[in-house]
């Protein structure tokens, strides 16, 4: 059926290549047709191909049985060429049997040319016969004489020698060396060669694998090794994220979900620092910029105490802050510095300079073993970088825009003013006058070059220059501009450094020896210390006697504002950021850097604050305390721009209160709303909270409070905890909180009033804790909310961009919750975060160790044999691509695809019988040997023998004693005693 004799021979000419081959004979094939000669550079033409390609030559005159040859000329040399020389048949579509044969084209260099030339001119000059005119001669070769032909046939054969010569170079380049010396490459590396792939496919493993073999012990690498394997759906897991270890509690990062026009979408990562418990900190600075202060876990090396290579570096906790500036979170920056225990954070934000008020708990040692939580106070300041000019539409899709609006956009950059003006077409919508938002952004965005247009959420255009400063801005004009909404103009925004102004004016009241605790652009804290000799009056300081000492510890780090201290960061942007600890500098409340920190108590517990600033500037703390008794309460204080007053008690209740948030509001009624987490006498926890409009510190007793509590399901047993809230208006607020109803802890949402509540929602779902929740309501359609949750993250491999490896390592060992039936529904799958035991052995069923990858396979085939047979050839390969550390154990998810049949379908009339079919294989269920332990049952019980004592009367029969054997007067053999 095939062409036989079939040889390809390069051209002694150059540029060519000669094919010869045998057609096929009636016999062999009857229905010949003719042959059909498909070429391609670096691998044969595949099967398709041949079918679809009209081929570099296509003979149907010569006959069945009869030899052909065919010329390929034009051909680049030093390059291998591949041909499929296939016969095929009269049928339509015509059948194609093709013999496969290479030929490296060479190349001309002239070399009988210059052999000619450097005969003497003599010879040159009298070589003047001319060849006698045959078929078989070359029409070239006519006007050449006879010296000139004996000299080509040297010439043509070392023409040939250089052109294999030349291409022994490419012997090296797998992109043009010879197919068949492809696996010589791959054997020089080590690398396997698959013959039943294509030459093409070859080149590319043998080009892929150093990288492949620099890869080897990743999770990606198997996966693409998977890949060359099988096309079965294939899914990566270390199991070393499920060993169980003693003290491994689940590690909570930051995950954020925005709520818009009243849907939440779905939750993303905040930030990757991980904290174990701690709520989370937010205020809002205006629509598209909001503040996120939280504490996160940090190692920390501790000289004498961590130099052993045997000793683990100890846990510390410091307090950060992240600033989401309209579209992303700009990087973290510490407010905390010392080794020691930071939580807890509570931010003010104060109205008068926008500068934060950082309360937080830091946990100082009061003796060998004993961390005493004490109240702590920085005062913060950040910069922010530099802004392009934005202008977001008001109006939401669909937009009605008729054919031939126009729009113009004036652009200034650096001082120069472009214009560039739209006009809508009908031809670019699917309905002009319903145009979506997606389709206007595309576009603006293919129209305005250097101008980028997006869609921001609520389907509305987002116009944003790509230059970014001051000295940037667009504005829109026409119809176009006024049916999307987008306002007039907007303007950049330059880079700025972090300030502090004190809130105090000269004279400063310093005394000798007063610090100022400084740290600059998240450096480390500089201690500065005011002596005598760097005033002329240290109790009358002046500010630029005071800036100049601080300049001398830090350049440029402060100047005198008109008898104000302005601290000045040395940067300018995202990065740029001051804290003052006031707690560790005596002059900051002089100076007017913040307030003095409240006064904490000796041996006295205080944690978890929480605090607002009211109208009139005060500020109002509110934490958790054990000043007075071991039992937790609420406390509060207030100070009022000079001091602080008495603490007082808010709550008292009779197992103890915890996790206290506030809220405060300014707008209508000067309301206060404390939220807090008691204990009640049954050991649950729940909600409570506490409202007030009596903003007279003074006159503040219990009887100001008016106190309410979250109705709990008196037929569940669960704990509501981790309060915090958001004001919708002057008496309904949000309430979030953490909840172990359902599926472990969860955020749920509560809309409450100072008199009553409305229905929980659950917020959160799914097998991974979420608690710790903190909301803040951008506007009246808006709400970020942040939580704390050991979810696995998803990472896209910079290797092998295809791949996605899941970061299980957040999970815990955390002890059984049996609310969370989604974590005991992915028992044994790959969303299994769960914890087991080392698991020693070594077969296909013992997964759990810190050695063994899981690969989960699903199969495109329900053939059981099929299945098996796959499944050991990929258990051989894998063996020659894993480090000799790993074990791989393969999980089969066999898919049964299940078929619907619809009969009230109006496409199928007809009924259609649903059969079954039984089969039968060796491959299925095995069964364990059949075994007897030859005894049988009988229905009747033994007696039991006991002596009674004299103070037990009432002594039951004591079936634990062991059984007689009375065999030998019963008629029967090997018998147990019956039920």
């Amino acid at each position: 059926m095939q062409a036989s004799n079939v040889r390809a021979e390069a051209d002694a000419r150059g540029g060519r290549i000669r094919l010869f081959w045998t057609t096929p004979r009636k016999a062999d094939l009857p229905g010949f047709k003719g042959v059909k000669i498909v070429r391609r550079e670096n691998s044969f033409p595949d099967l398709e191909q041949i079918r679809t390609d009209p081929g570099v030559h296509l003979d149907t005159k010569t006959k069945a049985g009869e030899p052909a040859v065919f010329l390929d000329t034009k051909l680049r040399g030093e390059t291998n060429y591949y041909y499929a020389v296939a016969a095929f048949d009269a049928s339509q579509p015509p059948n194609y049997f093709p013999v496969f044969v290479s030929a490296l084209a060479t190349t001309a260099y002239a070399s009988a040319e210059h052999l000619y030339e450097w005969l003497p001119s003599l010879y040159r000059r009298y070589d003047t016969l001319r060849p006698p005119v045959v078929p078989q001669l070359d029409p070239a070769d006519m006007e050449k004489g006879q010296l000139r032909r004996l000299v080509e046939m040297f010439g043509a054969q070392f023409d040939l020698l250089r052109s294999y010569a030349s291409a022994a170079r490419n012997f090296s380049d797998v992109s043009r060396v010879d197919g068949a010396l492809l696996p010589l490459l791959a054997q020089w590396l080590g690398w396997p060669t698959d013959y039943s792939l294509p030459f093409s496919k070859q080149r590319n493993e043998i080009r892929y694998a150093p990288h492949f073999y620099r890869t080897t012990g990743i999770a990606p690498n198997l996966r693409a090794t998977l890949n060359r394997l099988t096309t079965w759906d294939a899914e990566i897991k270390e199991f070393v994220h499920n060993i169980f270890n003693s003290n491994n509690p689940e590690q909570l990062a930051v995950w954020e979900a925005t709520r818009r026009a009243g849907a939440w979408d779905a939750p993303r990562l905040a930030t990757i620092d991980v904290a174990y418990e701690g709520r989370l900190s937010t205020a809002r600075e205006n629509e598209e910029r909001h503040w996120l202060f939280y504490h996160a876990r940090r190692r920390a090396h501790r000289p004498g105490i961590d130099d052993s290579q045997f000793s683990a570096p100890g846990d510390y906790s410091h307090i950060y802050f992240k600033l989401w500036d309209y579209d992303h979170w700009l990087p973290a920056q510490p407010v905390t510095f010392r080794d020691q225990l930071s939580k807890h954070p509570a931010a003010v934000r104060r109205k008068q300079d926008g500068n934060f008020l950082v309360f937080y708990t830091a946990y100082t040692k009061k003796d060998a073993d004993t961390y005493l939580p004490q109240l702590r106070l920085n005062l913060v300041a950040a910069g922010r970088p530099a802004r392009p000019a934005r202008i977001k539409g008001t109006k939401s899709e669909p937009f009605a825009l008729a054919e031939g609006d126009r729009l113009k956009l004036r652009v200034v950059e650096g001082g120069k003013a472009r214009f560039k003006t739209v006009r809508f077409h009908r031809e670019d919508f699917k309905d002009i006058t319903q145009a979506t938002a997606a389709e206007v952004a595309a576009f603006l965005d293919r129209e305005m070059p250097g101008i980028e247009a997006s869609v921001t959420h609520g389907g509305r255009i987002l116009l944003t220059s790509a230059a970014q400063g001051v000295k940037v801005s667009l504005k829109t004009k026409w119809t176009g501009a006024v049916k999307l909404g987008l306002p007039a103009t907007d303007a950049g925004a330059d880079a700025r450094a972090a300030e502090l102004l004190s809130a105090r004016q000269q004279p400063f009241q310093l005394k000798p020896g007063d610090t100022l605790s400084l740290k600059y652009d998240g450096a480390l804290p500089v201690v500065i210390v005011f002596q005598p000799r760097h005033f002329n009056n240290i109790e009358q300081a002046t500010a630029a006697e005071v800036a100049n000492v601080i300049k001398s510890y830090i350049p440029r780090g402060a100047v005198d504002s008109q008898g104000r201290v302005r601290l000045v960061s040395q940067t300018i942007g995202a990065e740029s950021s001051i804290v003052v600890d006031t707690g560790e500098s005596t002059a900051a409340a002089t100076l007017g850097f913040g307030v003095p920190p409240p006064p904490a108590m000796l041996a006295a517990d205080d944690t978890e604050p929480t605090a607002f600033e009211d109208a009139d500037g005060r500020i109002w703390l509110f934490w958790s305390s054990r000043r007075d008794s071991n039992r937790w309460r609420i406390l509060y204080n207030r100070f009022d721009g000079q001091a602080w007053g008495t603490p007082r008690v808010l709550t008292s209740g009779a197992v103890g209160d915890r996790e206290p948030f506030v809220l405060y509001d300014a707008s209508v009624s000067d309301k206060i709303w404390v939220f807090w987490t008691g204990r009640k006498h049954d050991g649950r926890r729940n909600i409570f909270w506490r409202t007030t409009t009596e903003l007279d510190f003074a006159a503040h007793t219990d009887a100001v409070w008016t106190q309410r509590e979250l109705t709990l399901d008196s037929f569940l047993e669960y704990d509501n905890q981790e309060p915090s809230a958001v004001l919708l208006d002057a008496d309904h607020a949000e309430l979030y909180f953490t909840s172990n109803r359902i599926e472990g802890q969860h955020v749920w949402l509560n809309v409450v009033t100072a008199s009553g509540q409305a229905t929980d929602a659950r917020l959160t779902e799914g097998q991974f804790t979420r608690r710790a929740p903190s909301a803040v309501r951008l506007d009246a359609q808006t709400t970020r909310l942040v939580f704390r949750t050991n979810e696995s993250q998803a990472h896209d491999s910079p290797s092998y961009p295809s791949t996605k490896t899941t970061d299980a390592r957040n999970s815990g060992s955390t002890t059984i919750d049996t609310r969370n039936n989604a974590k005991f529904g992915a028992l044994g799958r790959i969303r299994d975060t769960m914890h087991y035991l080392y698991d020693t052995a070594r077969g296909n069923e013992n997964w759990y160790a810190r050695d063994t990858v899981g690969i989960y396979l699903t199969p495109d085939t329900d053939d059981a044999a099929l299945i098996i047979r796959k499944r050991n050839q990929i258990e051989n390969l894998l063996r020659s691509f894993l480090p000799i550390q790993v074990r791989a154990v393969l999980i089969i998810q066999q898919v049964f695809p299940e078929i619907v049949y619809t009969y009230d379908s109006p496409q199928h009339p007809q009924p259609r019988l649903i059969g079954e079919r039984w089969y039968d294989s060796r491959l299925g269920e095995v069964y364990p040997e059949v075994t007897d332990k030859y005894t049988d049952a009988v229905n009747f019980h033994w007696f039991r023998m006991w002596e009674a004592a004299a103070t037990r009367v009432d002594l039951l029969i004591d079936t634990e004693d062991e059984t007689p054997d009375l065999s030998a007067r019963l008629f029967l053999r090997n018998v147990e005693e019956g039920d």
